[in-house]
């Protein structure tokens, strides 16, 4: 049986975490998963508010994973998967990266017979939409068109008219 993917993808900070931390707290996922996370920098902040949840989380500090480091993501995920053989795998890229690359990377033939991509879901921050298409715009585009499902974070703090407006566009 081939392991499930699920990517979270979205700009820094949107709530890719937070969103994947309650879905573990709700049971979404079995304890059969094992989270890819890319930290860009020296730090794994998110990968201890995820262990949290006793979900074990395999971490990628050195870059972006679609750009100087894809054969160590390559790498990682046949690893987890050799190592713990999980039901699920959830990967959540750093927050600058290029969807259609990751993409791109599980698409290749040696992934083919064992993965299969189930989720493809970017976070919004509802409030940055306007600056990061902006100044970003490459990245947040490529992210939001590669998406199978959009998810809007912090709609509690702007009105309906707002809301309408960025899901229009």
């Amino acid at each position: 049986m081939k392991t499930q993917v699920d990517i979270f993808s979205g700009f820094l900070g949107a709530g890719k975490t937070m969103l994947i931390k309650k879905m573990l707290m709700e049971n979404v996922y079995s304890k059969d998963t094992i989270i890819v996370e890319n930290e860009f920098g020296e730090v794994g902040i998110d990968g201890d508010i995820l262990k949290e949840s006793n979900i074990e989380v395999k971490e990628i500090n050195s870059g972006c994973i679609c750009c100087q480091v894809s054969g160590d993501f390559s790498k990682a995920v046949i690893e987890v998967i050799e190592k713990y053989n999980p039901v699920n795998i959830i990967i959540e890229p750093s927050g600058v990266a290029k969807l259609s690359e990751i993409l791109n990377l599980l698409k290749e033939e040696k992934f083919k017979n064992i993965i299969e991509i189930r989720n493809i879901i970017t976070v919004i921050d509802i409030q940055n939409y306007d600056i990061y298409i902006k100044n970003f715009k490459d990245f947040y585009e490529n992210q939001i068109r590669n998406a199978y499902k959009l998810v809007l974070s912090r709609t509690q703090l702007v009105d309906s008219i707002r809301i309408n407006t960025i899901v229009n566009s």
